[in-house]
């Protein structure tokens, strides 16, 4: 994350899904990159339904600092029966930083106008005459 930014942003979409009713679940962590400890839990979940969700967490208190994101689901004994999945799309990480936009010029119209002396005419002449038509369509009984 850059340390200059004014305003960063993680958003993703997933789509949870679940057969278990408690012990299983789905998350997303920022990690430390050196030790992959963790330093916030972003989203942490058991949900399903299998419809697409947006989730979006503010990244400011973390500028300046090297992160790994880590997406998990959890299952907490897969051999006996009920699991949790995840489907993920549109990860993404937006961070704007304060830099100073560089002046626009601006420009001022100057509009001038000047009258001819003595007014003209022109004349306008019609060539032909406008013709329309439509077709006629009878239907018997």
């Amino acid at each position: 994350m850059p340390a200059s930014a004014t305003a960063a942003a993680l958003t993703f979409w997933y789509r949870p899904g679940t057969q278990a009713t408690a012990g299983d679940f789905q998350r997303a962590l920022l990690l430390r990159p050196t030790d992959y400890s963790a330093i916030v839990t972003v989203m942490r979940v058991l949900e399903g339904g299998d419809t697409w969700r947006q989730a979006t967490f503010d990244l400011i208190p973390y500028r300046g600092q090297s992160l790994v994101l880590y997406f998990e689901v959890y299952n907490d004994d897969i051999s006996a029966g009920p699991r949790a999945w995840m489907f993920l799309d549109d990860v993404s990480v937006q961070a704007c930083t304060g830099q100073t936009p560089s002046p626009t010029t601006t420009w001022t119209p100057t509009l001038a106008w000047t009258p001819t002396a003595t007014p003209t005419q022109t004349a306008v002449s019609v060539v032909g005459a406008p013709r329309a038509w439509l077709p006629l369509i009878a239907r018997g009984p």
